[in-house]
């Protein structure tokens, strides 16, 4: 029996070890069943008194506790782990009782020491349980210091993008602010900029998915509205035939898409997201299905009249041009500002509890004094 013990514990000890490898130190998007069950759990009991609040503030002040608690209790689960593992492999190898065994493993886990060996194979044992708690707390702290890097990191362009975009963000908005103050709508926004922050965005957040979770500073700013206005005034700009780099706002939405739905859990194939946003320049592609509502299109393109854009296409073939590649990435954005309760910004589709939309100060309401 106690053999047995001894070697559950062992086996059990290398699975934690392996499940911390896997989901702080494996670039990759790896999170092990224990890490998945955390977090299920955590934002289960998170999400399910939202209802309770009434208005957007009050969620996004309780949600933003969420992911720091799930990487509390995650730690929390993990010592408990091993201190369980641990004593297992203690009983297994010594007379000691079940409660004394977990004393002398917890003692060593923690680095107390308060607990002797009572033998050769108890040693051991406690000198891997020492070396296992210096080593988690230590892939923990530095697996923080690299999370919080990414999220400055994501926060800092997304602050940088609210002066241009409003906020909440949304795609009209850039190209209205860039208008009304004179910058060229090829700057509207700055290609190289997004392009960088969005391809961070998903080689970040697919290889902590955790990051996904912890909210901006602002209410009033979420990463996934600010991808999709990004995305948005990138395709408005191509449908008003006012971009000055044509390759580039391309290859810019087919990251963009293919981030979208990498984060959603799909796989897109790059060719075919870049084939269609060129047939769509061209007129010869059309959206499958509206994604926007004839108000919400109108609201969109008074607000750009009113910043004094231009153009020469009709309104009707920019709405057809932007619809055709606003289907590529629009379904996944507003998934995720479903499953991750984004603030409710123009453009941005519906959520799952009842909200209002959030209009960003607009710089092409002529009613403003």
């Amino acid at each position: 029996m106690r053999l047995a013990a001894f070697i559950l514990g062992v086996v059990g000890t290398f699975a934690l070890v392996a499940a911390i490898v896997q989901s702080m130190l494996i670039t990759r998007n790896s999170r092990n069943w224990i890490s998945r069950a955390v977090s299920t759990c955590i934002t289960g009991l998170a999400v399910a008194p939202l209802r309770l609040f009434r208005t957007y503030v009050a969620r996004d002040r309780w949600l933003s506790g969420l992911a720091p608690a799930t990487l509390l209790i995650l730690l929390t689960v993990y010592g408990i782990g091993f201190i369980l593992t641990l004593g297992l492999a203690v009983w297994g190898s010594t007379d000691l009782g079940v409660w004394e065994s977990l004393y002398q493993s917890g003692s060593t886990f923690t680095t107390l020491g308060i607990v002797e060996p009572t033998n050769a194979t108890s040693a051991v044992v406690s000198f891997i349980g020492a070396f296992l708690g210096l080593v988690v707390v230590a892939i923990f702290i530095g697996y923080l210091l690299a999370l919080y890097g990414m999220y400055s990191s994501r926060e800092s362009v997304m602050a940088r993008l609210s002066t241009y975009a409003g906020e909440p963000a949304w795609g009209p908005e850039f190209l209205a602010r860039a208008a009304v103050i004179g910058r060229p709508a090829s700057e509207a926004p700055n290609i190289e900029l997004i392009l960088n922050w969005i391809s961070e965005l998903r080689l970040n957040q697919e290889m902590n998915p955790i990051l996904a979770s912890f909210r901006s500073t602002s209410s009033n700013r979420h990463w996934v509205i600010t991808a999709l206005a990004t995305m948005d005034a990138v395709a408005l700009r191509l449908a008003l035939d006012l971009s000055d780099d044509v390759p580039a706002d391309i290859q810019f939405l087919t990251q963009g898409t293919l981030t979208l739905a990498g984060l959603n859990r799909r796989s897109v194939a790059t060719w075919t997201v870049e084939r269609h946003i060129l047939d769509a320049v061209r007129d010869k592609a059309a959206g499958d299905a509206p994604t926007l509502s004839d108000e919400e299109w109108r609201q969109g393109w008074e607000e750009m009249a009113n910043a004094g854009i231009t153009t020469r296409i009709t309104q009707a073939k920019a709405r057809n041009r932007l619809e055709a590649m606003r289907g590529l990435y629009a379904p996944d954005a507003i998934t995720l500002a479903q499953r991750y309760h984004a603030i409710r910004a123009p453009w941005s589709g519906d959520r799952r509890l009842p909200a209002t939309v959030e209009w960003p100060m607009r710089a092409g309401d002529d009613t403003l004094g």
